[in-house]
């Protein structure tokens, strides 16, 4: 499974996108304005403007390379088209360039050297834009270099993440059907059945342990396909309908387009089991849940009827977010009101 690479989010605010050209502008103006310009140090005048001359150059060189790297970063992600990203970056590094420097080039001879407009135009041929290109491309290495290690290792740090959130999940999935809460009404269940019903009591053991079995069998997957995610779903809720008999009733209705989809392991359960959790399920109040497919999501609803006192850190459906947001950019929706509670997940459609 090839995740969504996190861009990283550089030059967002005016103090990163200016640090580095302004840094640049002062060091090539002291260094060409005032260090090796000889006329310089017996004309005051023409040294100050000298160095905010060859500085500007500098600071239009580095700027313009900023500006290629954040437009560039808006259309195409550096690790999965480095190709696509290197040339698109180049290519808006060189325009970028070549525009502001003449920009600027024009303004401090006429602006500051009272050359008149015939006369700079006359100067300007095809010569004068060798250097900023050239330039350019030595700034271009320097940037894109810093962005490609920026952003292979936001990558990594996302990816760790990742794991992480993905374990603390199953653990949390495993942690919560290993309770003693859990295993009470299961063996409490397990017992009724036994006398009234052997069949289903072997039956009810199958699907107990294809709950464990595959939360241990996913353990170390990123995303299953819906179809094994269903037939999870089915044995953890042939589980709750034993023991809630009539007053859990729920309903699931995808089409098998949207069954050959994936989805990450273990998210319609903690869904399920958050409903189940968090709700008065009784004769008088009955729950219902469902599971249906709309524009690209798999919808579980519930009627809202909170308990009073809920046990619950959130930390579940916060770690359901953070994978589907690793994995696609359609981010996870939850609506609530008044009298029904709904959480969407996006439906990936390839693992490739």
């Amino acid at each position: 499974m090839y995740p969504k690479l996190t861009e990283v989010k550089i030059n967002k605010n005016v103090k990163d996108f200016l640090i580095y050209p302004i840094g640049l502008s002062i060091i090539g103006g002291f260094i060409l304005g005032v260090i090796l310009c000889r006329d310089c140090w017996e004309d005051r005048n023409l040294m100050i403007k000298q160095f905010f001359y060859q500085g500007s150059f500098w600071f239009v060189f580095t700027f313009g390379s900023q500006l290629a790297i954040y437009c560039a970063n808006k259309f195409v992600n550096w690790l999965e088209a480095p190709l696509k990203r290197f040339l698109l970056g180049l290519g808006l590094m060189v325009v970028f360039t070549v525009v502001l420097f003449l920009l600027d080039f024009f303004f401090f001879q006429v602006v500051v050297y009272n050359n008149s407009v015939e006369d700079v135009i006359s100067y300007v041929d095809g010569w004068i834009f060798i250097s900023p290109i050239l330039i350019t491309f030595g700034v271009n290495l320097f940037f894109h270099s810093r962005e490609f290690l920026l952003s292979w290792r936001q990558n990594s740090i996302d990816y760790e993440r990742l794991k992480t959130e993905q374990i603390a999940t199953q653990y949390d999935s495993l942690k919560n059907q290993v309770n003693p809460h859990f295993l009470f009404n299961s063996l409490n269940a397990l017992t009724s059945l036994v006398y009234d019903d052997q069949d289903k009591a072997v039956e009810f053991i199958r699907k107990l342990s294809k709950v464990y079995r595959y939360v241990l069998d996913t353990k170390d997957k990123e995303v299953v396909e819906i179809t094994e995610e269903l037939k999870f779903l089915e044995s953890y809720l042939y589980l709750q309908k034993i023991r809630f008999e009539e007053n859990l009733n729920f309903k699931i209705d995808i089409s098998e387009k949207a069954k050959s989809m994936y989805i990450i392991p273990i998210s319609l359960q903690m869904l399920m089991e958050n409903a189940i959790k968090h709700n008065i399920v009784s004769q008088s109040k009955p729950l219902f849940v469902s599971v249906t497919e709309e524009d690209g999501y798999l919808v579980i609803a519930n009627n809202l009827q909170e308990k009073l006192h809920k046990d619950s850190t959130g930390i579940g459906l916060s770690n359901i977010k953070a994978r589907f947001n690793y994995l696609t950019k359609k981010e996870v929706i939850v609506n609530k009101t008044e009298d029904r509670f709904e959480v969407r997940l996006p439906l990936i459609k390839s693992i490739n």
